[in-house]
């Protein structure tokens, strides 16, 4: 079975031909990992992860051509973490020794020398491919074996190393004028390798004959390791979706019993809604044909009184007058219950008094004699109420009554204060 029908078969769940998908690169990731990491546990502990996050995301690759690269960027992600331990600096941009880019000035493709006029042993392709590795920095290093052995661009390399583009351009430019350094001093000793002018292309014959004479056995063991692991995590993300799909369904019944009742609320509240705006029509409405109410006359007042007939007139006076003598009666008590307290505080004078006509209530002017030291006040003495004196009152009430609107009497007026008299004089004995 190829590679393209395993991996076809891998998206589609089943994990039957796992083995030939971890066979069919297996040695060619272990031999580019072994050029910057150097222990076989670590080579072993680095595939193993990096196999099983493909396998068990295996539904993300496009294409199935695109594997080997696919992978190799995830080994070299992972190898990254272990090399750069604490260092977190190692992967930043390095200065430069060159142009900008001047490492695109070797294209990867262009051999110009015969591979075969060079004749040169397997001993020599290690030593030539481990002298032109050794001087550079990791980050160059990895940054060549992906560019030159993986077939990687500049941005899958920024991808992988979880670097910017412009730091992977740094690696390269530097680690390749290294290599070129190399070149000339190699050249030097080994005159068959005077021919060499592109030391990109140089490089990358050196590591694909060095593969060639790479021998590696795979063992079950590590396959059937890679296999076992892969399958558990798989499994745990099927249970997961599992989990979540049955989460998705428990809402979405949860949600469809809320429907109803949802639509219950919002069937109640139209409703409510509804009964609010009728009723305010309908109190509009009322509003509208309501008959507004005559407004009061307060003018009608005086002609009904000017309507009154004469025996209602009369009657009506009558009343008055009665309540202005009651009222003046009690007045007048009043006022005599006054003189009569005064009358008792201070010894009345021997004095004649002025009487006053008939026409107006009488008023009596006492003059008392104060202790020395002391001040003396007149004291008035009222008479009692007769029918002289009252008479004017009633007569002055009913005019008032009958002239003016409102039955209430105007108060009685106050007498006018007589002058006293002259003292006589004394006479002589």
């Amino acid at each position: 079975m190829t590679l393209t029908d395993a991996i076809q078969l891998a998206k589609e769940g089943k994990s039957v031909e796992w083995s030939t998908i971890i066979i069919a690169v297996y040695k060619e990731k272990y031999f580019v990992t072994s050029k910057y990491i150097k222990n076989d546990a670590d080579i072993k502990k680095i595939l193993n992860e990096a196999y099983v996050k493909a396998l068990s995301n295996i539904t993300f690759l496009s294409n199935p051509a695109d594997f080997s690269k696919w992978i190799g960027i995830v080994i070299a992600n992972i190898a990254k973490t272990l090399l750069q331990g604490k260092n977190t600096s190692m992967f930043a941009e390095e200065k430069q020794n060159t142009a900008a880019d001047s490492y695109k000035s070797f294209p990867k493709g262009n051999i110009n020398f015969n591979a075969n006029s060079l004749a040169l042993s397997n001993e020599e392709i290690k030593k030539i491919s481990a002298a032109l590795l050794s001087p550079l920095t990791n980050a160059q290093k990895v940054s060549l074996l992906l560019y030159c052995f993986e077939d990687l661009s500049a941005a899958e390399i920024s991808k992988s190393l979880q670097c910017t583009e412009k730091a992977v351009h740094s690696f390269l430019n530097n680690g390749i004028h290294t290599v070129k350094t190399k070149i000339a001093e190699l050249q030097k000793s080994n005159s068959k390798l005077s021919v060499i002018s592109n030391p990109v292309s140089f490089l990358t014959y050196i590591l694909n004959s060095e593969f060639d004479l790479f021998d590696y056995n795979l063992a079950d063991a590590t396959i059937n390791k890679i296999i076992e692991d892969a399958a558990a995590v798989v499994a745990e993300k099927n249970y997961k979706a599992e989990e979540k799909e049955q989460e998705n369904v428990s809402e979405e019944e949860n949600e469809t019993e809320e429907k109803p009742a949802s639509s219950n609320k919002k069937a109640i509240i139209i409703a409510a809604v509804l009964l609010i705006v009728i009723a305010g029509i309908v109190f509009a409405v009322i509003n509208i044909t309501k008959k507004p109410s005559a407004p009061v006359n307060n003018s009608n007042t005086v002609s009904d009184i000017s309507d009154l007939s004469e025996s209602d007139t009369e009657a009506l006076t009558d009343e008055s007058a009665s309540e202005t003598e009651t009222e003046s009666s009690s007045d007048i008590s009043q006022t005599n219950e006054t003189t009569s307290s005064s009358s008792t505080r201070a010894p009345q004078s021997t004095r004649p008094s002025y009487t006053q006509p008939n026409t107006r209530p009488q008023t009596s002017y006492t003059t008392t004699t104060a202790p020395a030291g002391t001040t003396a006040f007149p004291s008035t003495t009222l008479p009692p109420a007769t029918e002289a004196t009252t008479a004017p009152t009633t007569s002055t009430t009913q005019t008032t009554t009958t002239s003016a609107p409102e039955p209430d009497p105007e108060p009685e007026p106050t007498p006018d204060p007589v002058p006293e008299e002259p003292d006589n004089q004394p006479e002589n004995n």
